[in-house]
């Protein structure tokens, strides 16, 4: 699934695209449905986006495996990263650029890439899935399939600070595979869910567990905040999905 998001002011509308040509965001202005701008190549796979900067500019987000690396020869990048290790443990056994995380800065008016910055390493059977909140500061990501018993940072998410791509968090809470995680419209919270059927939020500004919502389903397979970020729907399997 690729990333589909709004500018703050719905005057806009940016959607992910893989095409034969590489990967792209195409922009759309939603009162006409008039295509803007087609923002790219991506360094990789998208797994999130989102404006920032009063809607001047777009946050991307890609996974980069070691298929892409070679794109890396081309672009300008900041690495504050000192060692090569994956974040969650084990081998890297790819070239420099593969199995990371690639945070990309572009300006909206001209689809000029302003800024590209190198998150983590990770290991390469971790592709992620991932959100970013609303103020484009954090990215907070989790495995996208089932790892096996065992693995380093099976059922864990991180938070990458987006300005140098390191990673700040590591939250460790559920017993099964996590579906999917959201930040509250003022960022202060990021709701995490799963196939434990439990729902977690989380302090972002300090990692910890603020409350745990239990037996609420099966499996948790959606969740979303009300605008004002007080309230907090759930829709999974079983009886007790809210």
């Amino acid at each position: 699934m690729t990333p589909i998001v709004f500018s703050s002011d719905s005057s806009m509308a940016a959607a992910a695209i893989i095409q034969e040509d590489g990967k792209w965001v195409r922009l759309w202005n939603v009162e006409n449905g008039v295509e803007r701008s087609k923002i790219g190549p991506l360094a990789g796979d998208p797994v999130a986006c989102t404006f920032v900067e009063f809607n001047q500019q777009l946050v991307t987000v890609c996974w980069v495996d070691p298929m892409q690396a070679p794109i890396f020869t081309t672009m300008d990048w900041v690495d504050s990263h000192e060692t090569s290790e994956p974040i969650f443990g084990g081998l890297l056994k790819s070239v420099e650029h593969a199995n990371r995380i690639a945070i990309e800065t572009w300006d909206v008016a001209t689809g000029k890439r302003i800024q590209g910055v190198m998150g983590p390493h990770i290991e390469q059977s971790f592709e992620p899935k991932g959100s970013i909140d609303l103020s484009g500061r954090f990215f907070a990501w989790t495995p996208k399939f089932i790892q096996p018993p065992g693995s380093p940072g099976r059922h864990q998410v991180q938070i990458v600070d987006l300005k140098d791509g390191k990673s700040i968090f590591t939250l460790a809470g559920h017993s099964k595979l996590i579906h999917g995680l959201k930040f509250s419209p003022d960022s202060k919270r990021l709701a995490t869910w799963g196939d434990d059927g439990v729902c977690i939020l989380w302090n972002t500004f300090s990692g910890e567990e603020v409350y745990r919502l239990t037996k609420l389903s099966d499996a948790i397979l959606t969740e979303d905040f009300s605008s004002e970020g007080k309230k907090l729907a759930t829709s999974g399997r079983g009886s007790r999905s809210v």
